[in-house]
């Protein structure tokens, strides 16, 4: 051997290798090893997808779980929504919602009738009034049937899914949660059903018909400040004074007995 230099080069021994890290050792023995990448990708996939198919029924499929009690509700629906949309483009038109409006077409109705009495005046504007009115209240009625209505449909159906609860419980052997689910299922989407169509119904209905008693308060105001100047027709008549006292008829004061 030559002095000097690295021994370890030169001599007969073997390297010792060095022991294994901990955490190979404890996976060799437990079987384990490290996933790939693309195991976790195919892994994330299906997770993805057990997620999507765990959510909730769409709208249309609910609709389909109440049954047919949800045909005359969604029927009543759709007619409330009609008459609520034609409501509102009609109020827009004729500008219902501005209440000057309103006044601005009695004092026109007022200049074009020549009266020569307040009682006449009064007539002929609350003649035309009423016609407007009638004209503001068309559907309110029917609005008005559906919201009240559409909630006992809802009801019904209640009734109609517990009945269906109790029968199944009658007929299983082992009663359990799927057994009375679909009863319950059927009570519970009739029920929102109901009520869905009849909150925005009635929300609608009390919304027009505050309209109408507003416009009534504001043409009454109007109507006797437009007529206030007219005399009225009992001024225009005074009693008959006869040899007997004030026995007798009334006369127009151009003499005409009355």
């Amino acid at each position: 051997l030559m002095g000097g230099g690295n021994s370890f080069l030169y001599s007969n021994e073997k390297p010792v290798p060095e022991p294994p890290a901990i955490e190979e050792q404890e996976a060799e023995q437990s079987g384990i090893t490290a996933p790939s990448e693309g195991t976790i990708a195919d892994s994330s996939k299906e997770a993805q997808e057990t997620t999507e198919g765990e959510e909730g029924p769409g709208l249309i499929q609910t609709v389909k779980q109440g049954g047919m009690i949800m045909i005359p509700i969604i029927l009543l629906g759709f007619i409330s929504l009609t008459i609520i949309i034609e409501r509102l483009i009609f109020y827009s038109k004729h500008g219902v919602w501005n209440r000057e409006t309103l006044i601005s077409h009695l004092m026109a109705l007022a200049r074009r009738y020549d009266a020569a009495y307040r009682e006449d005046m009064e007539d002929h504007l609350r003649g035309e009034f009423q016609i407007y009115v009638n004209g503001l209240e068309r559907g309110l009625g029917l609005l008005a049937g559906i919201g009240n209505l559409a909630p006992i449909v809802g009801f019904l159906g209640t009734v109609i899914g517990l009945i269906q609860a109790f029968a199944s419980i009658v007929a299983a052997t082992t009663v359990t949660a799927k057994v009375v689910a679909a009863g319950i299922q059927v009570a519970l989407v009739t029920t929102a059903g109901g009520l869905t169509v009849a909150a925005p119904t009635l929300i609608f209905y009390y919304l027009f018909t505050t309209i109408v008693q507003n416009r009534f308060a504001a043409a009454d105001e109007a109507i006797s400040n437009m007529c206030a100047h007219l005399p009225r027709m009992t001024d225009s008549m005074e009693p008959e004074k006869g040899s007997g006292g004030d026995r007798g008829g009334f006369v127009k004061k151009s003499g005409r007995s009355c």
